[in-house]
This record gives C-alpha cells, sequence and structure tokens, in this order.
C-alpha cells in the first residue's frame, strides 16, 4: 500500500501526465520544450520523484513500502495515473552487492534484463532507460534468481556465465548492432572502437560507435568495458574508470 501523502503526491502529477499523452498525440504541440520533455517521459516520473522521494537516492534498495520509486508510482490504485501510464514500459528493479558496488538490475515481466548500472550512477540509468522507452512504468520487485546467480558467479570468477543472462534492449537499429557486436567480444579480450566499427563494415563510423557504447544501458552483461582505445588506453567508461580497470583485470586482461 502507498501513503496518503504518496498518494496525493501522485495525484498532483495527473495533469502533466494528461499533458503528456496529449503532446504525444499532437503533432501541432511538438514546438514546445516543455511539451517535448513531457512527451519523452520526463514529466510523470519527476515530478512524483523529486517530491514522493524526499531526495533520496536509490529508491530501488530501500525497503519501506512508502520509499516507491517514482514510475513505481503509477502502479497505486489511482485509475486516473494508471490510466496515464497505459501503453508504457513496465519494468522491475533490484539491487545486487558486487565487488565493485551495488549493481541495479531492472528486468522486465519476461524475465529478460533492460538495464544494468551502478547505484552512484541511478540518474544516468533512468535518463538511458528514459531515451530508450519514454515514459515506463518503474517498481522495486526481485531480479529473476538465474539472473542474479548468473551475476554472481561471474564476480566470484565463473567468467562465462554472462553468457547466461537473457538481456533485451530498445534503442536505433544502429545502437541495436553496436550493442549485439559488444556482446559478442569474447571474455579476457578488448577490442578498440575503430576495429568494432570495422567489423560492423562502417569504418568511418568510430565516432558513432562511441556514441553508442557510452548509451549501453546493460553494462556488465553487454561488454562496454571490453571496448578501449586505438593505442590501448581505457578512454572512459560510463561506472568510471576504475569499474572498467577492475573489470578488465578480473577477466585476465593487463590494463
Amino acid at each position: 500500500m502507498v501513503s496518503a501523502t504518496a498518494e496525493a503526491i501522485v495525484a498532483e502529477a495527473i495533469p502533466q501526465c494528461k499533458m503528456m499523452r496529449q503532446a504525444r498525440a499532437n503533432p501541432a504541440w511538438t514546438n514546445s520544450s516543455e511539451i517535448n520533455a513531457m512527451a519523452a517521459g520526463t514529466a510523470c516520473t519527476d515530478v512524483i520523484h523529486s517530491q514522493l522521494s524526499g531526495g533520496r537516492r536509490h529508491a530501488c534498495c530501500e525497503k519501506d513500502d512508502d520509499a516507491l520509486w517514482p514510475q513505481g508510482a503509477m502502479m497505486t490504485g489511482n485509475a486516473n495515473l494508471r490510466d496515464c501510464a497505459n501503453g508504457t514500459e513496465s519494468f522491475t528493479c533490484d539491487c545486487l552487492k558486487t565487488p565493485i558496488g551495488t549493481a541495479l538490475l531492472v528486468t522486465d515481466a519476461d524475465g529478460a534484463l533492460r538495464a544494468l548500472d551502478w547505484e552512484d550512477y541511478e540518474k544516468r540509468m533512468l535518463e538511458l532507460l528514459r531515451r530508450q522507452y519514454g515514459a515506463f512504468v518503474l517498481r522495486r520487485g526481485r531480479t529473476p534468481q538465474a539472473i542474479r546467480a548468473a551475476l554472481s558467479a561471474y564476480f566470484d570468477g565463473d567468467l562465462d556465465r554472462l553468457g547466461e543472462i537473457g538481456w533485451r534492449v530498445g534503442g536505433t537499429p544502429f545502437q541495436r548492432k553496436v550493442w549485439t557486436a559488444l556482446a559478442k567480444i569474447p571474455v579476457g579480450t578488448t577490442l578498440s572502437y575503430g576495429a568494432l566499427a570495422s567489423r560492423l563494415k562502417m569504418p568511418k563510423a568510430v565516432r558513432a560507435v562511441g556514441h553508442a557504447n557510452g548509451a549501453n544501458p546493460i553494462s556488465v552483461v553487454v561488454p562496454c568495458h571490453r571496448l578501449i582505445g586505438a593505442d590501448g588506453s581505457l578512454v572512459k567508461y560510463g561506472g568510471g574508470l576504475d569499474r572498467k580497470r577492475w573489470l578488465l583485470r578480473h577477466e585476465g586482461v593487463q590494463v
């Protein structure tokens, strides 16, 4: 159950949710930056998050019932808000302790992994999900045990277990092509951005490959950490270079 305060906050967001739906249906509104933001799925979720969470972060890892994620508020008994959420993707979020921090795991109703990020990068994870799916519903729940077991085994040294994890992404056709190619880089090896672009038969698309790599929503499992610079430098990593270095060393790469 959600508290009366939470229900009031949810009710306050309903007008913005309705505007978001109208914006999607009315091309004449697309010149409004405010409406564009709502159409991108930022209206309901951000309003509820800023008020309901009271500034707390990582609500995925909270245990009390009132510490709902903003998107989880859409799952309450409020029929109007539920109606606003119709047609959106619905996901479940859970936490997993690892040697390099707490991972946030987002899965769908079929048990496929949709996002894996770190609790200190929660804001980025939400933004990547918004870019892929627009408005979405996110609630706390348990990640399928098979995914948790495979990830835990990987961090314990059974590196091949990542291949057991089913995942699914949105994104553009080009992004999906890059992410699929990332998943084919063997454990214990690395590839440069240019080499990956060449594999995709798009040798001039090095920068585009880099952008797609940076937008990868599923860290570790879709191993963007295995992409490095042509000179062997780590370049950058969404979860921080310390994590990238740890992951590569964990997989046997000398860095």
